[in-house]
């Protein structure tokens, strides 16, 4: 924690630097701390790729200083310019993004409470037989009539075995606690999340290629002119040729969205008609099927894939949905508890206790880890 906190102060520094200039003083300081260690001058190097205009739209409507307040409890601050805006708004991005790379240079924390990820990962064939995936004592291949499935580390692939035009389906249910890699007979990818399902032709036959999600997954489809590829849901559905695309079903914050990383797409809700997206462009469908079509960074609905979380502005109720499905826990709210807001980047294969650590950094939250359950309460 005081590292961090010292890191935060070079950090605002950093950034003055950049935008005008520091006094003798903070110029002493500042090199005195760089010359303590090559991890300060990386993670000075690190202030280099920060965005100073795209903070500043992220925090526009957040207070700074407040949030900053938390790690400088009781020191007063007489100054208001926008050079100290964004560099606290820095400090505080890096406390959710860069303190990763601190994450990283420390050993792994051992949580006694908090079980192993859960196994459960099963295929369910045609016939109704049902395959456990994440035992090591599962078969390498499951032969299907009209395809093969190729069973390898955590991902599934299918491969045509011959021309039959009977279709068959595949249910891949993936449980809290993980996620799953699958390679469709024509070769489109699919990353399924944690507490997932996905529905599917074991070969695609005739002009078309239509799969049924609950859950989330990204998708890389194989271009294929003559077969449209569709992503169906209880709430909406996604036409494609050719893309890479996120579906989202959770309706953690109301609604289920397609984000467009790649190609394009027609999205289509309960009613009215489908909306044509172009890459960097999310379309949000509310319960009523309304669809809401916005401009925005991507990477808050894709970092999963990596491995990771990635959050802007969101509330710490959605938030901790998602720690309740990829850790496979259960969250209480103490009462009095007010809603907050965070913006980070965190790694997901770091443990639980990791996460909630830093999010008690920036958010005044104190979490308590028993038994699979997560109690949350204001501090103070």
């Amino acid at each position: 924690m005081e590292k961090l906190e010292k890191y935060i102060k070079m950090c605002r520094l950093a950034i003055k630097r950049r935008l005008t200039q520091t006094d003798k003083q903070e110029e002493e300081k500042l090199d005195a701390w760089l010359r303590e260690s090559e991890e300060n001058r990386e993670l000075y190097h690190s202030t280099n790729y920060i965005d100073l205009a795209e903070l500043n739209d992220y925090y526009s409507k957040t207070d700074v200083e407040y949030q900053l307040s938390r790690f400088h409890k009781g020191r007063k601050r007489t100054t208001r310019s926008i050079v100290w805006r964004w560099s606290a708004a820095a400090a505080i991005l890096l406390v959710g993004g860069l303190s990763l790379y601190m994450m990283n240079k420390t050993e792994p924390v051992m949580i006694s409470s908090m079980k192993p990820l859960p196994a459960g990962v099963s295929l369910v064939l045609s016939d109704g037989r049902q395959v456990d995936l994440s035992t090591p004592y599962h078969p390498d291949t499951v032969e299907m009539g009209t395809a093969i499935a190729n069973i390898q580390q955590n991902t599934l692939i299918y491969t045509p075995s011959d021309t039959s035009r009977e279709v068959k389906f595949n249910t891949l249910i993936v449980p809290r606690g993980t996620s799953f890699h699958l390679v469709l007979s024509d070769g489109t990818r699919v990353w399924l999340n944690a507490d997932s399902k996905i529905t599917y032709p074991v070969a695609f036959t005739g002009n078309t290629r239509e799969v049924r999600l609950e859950g989330e997954a990204f998708f890389d489809v194989k271009k294929n002119g003559q077969a449209p590829f569709t992503v169906n849901t209880d709430r909406l559905k996604v036409r494609v040729l050719g893309t890479k695309f996120n579906v989202n079903t959770f309706a953690d914050a109301g609604y289920v969205s397609a984000a467009l990383v790649e190609g394009a797409v027609e999205v289509s809700g309960m009613t009215g008609e489908p909306c044509r997206l172009v890459p960097g462009q999310v379309a949000m469908i509310d319960t009523i099927g309304k669809i809401r079509i916005t401009n925005t960074e991507l990477k808050a609905y894709t970092a999963w894939i990596d491995d990771m979380f990635c959050f802007r502005n969101a509330p710490l109720s959605e938030i901790l949905k998602q720690v309740e499905r990829y850790y496979n826990v259960k969250v209480i709210y103490d009462a009095g508890y007010r809603e907050e807001y965070y913006t980070g980047d965190i790694y997901r294969n770091k443990p639980l206790q990791t996460l909630l650590d830093v999010l008690e950094m920036t958010i005044p939250v104190k979490f308590e880890l028993l038994d699979q359950v997560v109690h949350i309460r204001r501090k103070g």
